[in-house]
C-alpha cells in the first residue's frame, strides 16, 4: 500500500509503499515534530495516523 508521510506544513517528507510483509517505517532521519501518515488505496486518499515524534 503506497503512502507518504507529511509534515504540519504539507511537505512531504517520505514517500514508501508498505506490504505485510514489511509493514515498518524508519523515521529515524526526521526531526521532532508532528507528521500525518496519508494513504492512497484504489484512488482513495485518506489520512490514517498522526505521528508525533520526539
Amino acid at each position: 500500500m503506497p503512502l507518504s508521510l507529511y509534515d504540519v506544513a504539507g511537505r512531504k517528507v517520505i514517500s514508501a509503499t508498505i506490504t505485510p510483509f514489511s509493514p515498518h517505517l524508519d523515521v529515524s532521519q526526521l526531526r521532532s515534530g508532528i507528521y500525518f501518515v496519508v494513504f492512497k488505496e484504489r484512488g482513495d486518499t485518506q489520512v490514517k495516523e498522526r505521528i508525533i515524534k520526539f
